[in-house]
C-alpha cells in the first residue's frame, strides 16, 4: 500500500474512533438527582437574594456573612457541605468559604482577588445570566460547582457559586458526576 494511503487511513480511522469517543449517551436523571436539583435550586434562589444588597458593598461585608453562614451551621451541628465563593461583576474572587472548620482559617488565603474571567465556565453565567454547571479542578482536586448570576435590575452585581467535592456528591445527595453535568438547572 502507498505510504499516503497507509497516512490517509489512519488518519480516517483516528478521526472515526476520536468521533466515537467524544459521543455522550444520554444520562437517566435519577430521583436523587432531581431532588438535589431541586434543593439546590432552592438554596441559590435564597442565598442571591441575601447576598444581591451585600455585593455592592464589596468583600468584608460578603466574608462576614458567609462566615457567619458556616459558623453558624456549625453551631447549630448542621454543617453545610459545601463551597461558597461569590465574584464580583469582572469575576474577581470577592469571598469564599468552606464546609471544613480549618476553612475559617483559611478564608484570608483563598486567592481573594484572583480573576476567573478567563473561566469560559462561567460564561453562560456572565454572558447570558443563565445558571452554570460544571467540572473543575482544584489544588484539592476534583469538584462540580453550580453558579447563578446576582443580578439588579438586568445588571449582573455578582456571581454565586456553590462547590461540592465527588466524595459528598456521593455520599450526602446520592449522585455522581455524571449526573450533576446532566442536570439543567435553567
Amino acid at each position: 500500500m502507498p505510504r499516503k494511503v497507509s497516512i490517509g487511513l489512519l488518519a480516517l480511522g483516528l478521526l472515526l474512533v476520536l468521533a466515537g469517543c467524544t459521543e455522550q449517551k444520554s444520562i437517566k436523571i435519577t430521583p436523587q438527582a432531581k431532588k438535589f436539583r431541586q434543593e439546590i435550586l432552592h438554596l441559590l434562589k435564597q442565598r442571591v437574594e441575601q447576598a444581591e444588597p451585600l455585593a455592592k458593598q464589596g468583600h468584608a461585608s460578603l466574608q462576614k456573612w458567609l462566615d457567619g453562614l458556616y459558623s453558624g451551621s456549625r453551631a447549630k451541628d448542621v454543617p453545610l457541605h459545601y463551597e461558597t465563593m461569590v465574584l464580583g461583576p469582572k469575576a474577581t474572587l470577592l469571598a469564599w468559604q468552606g464546609p471544613r472548620p480549618s476553612d475559617v482559617n483559611k478564608t484570608g488565603k483563598a486567592d481573594l482577588g484572583q480573576s476567573y474571567s478567563h473561566f469560559n465556565k462561567l460564561d453562560p453565567v456572565y454572558n447570558d445570566h443563565q445558571i452554570a454547571n460544571f467540572k473543575a479542578y482544584t489544588s484539592e482536586g476534583e469538584g462540580f460547582a453550580v453558579c447563578t448570576p446576582v443580578l439588579k435590575g438586568e445588571e449582573l452585581v455578582a456571581c454565586f457559586c456553590l462547590g461540592f467535592d465527588p466524595e459528598t456528591l456521593k455520599d450526602k445527595y446520592g449522585i455522581d458526576g455524571k449526573q450533576f453535568l446532566a442536570l439543567n438547572f435553567n
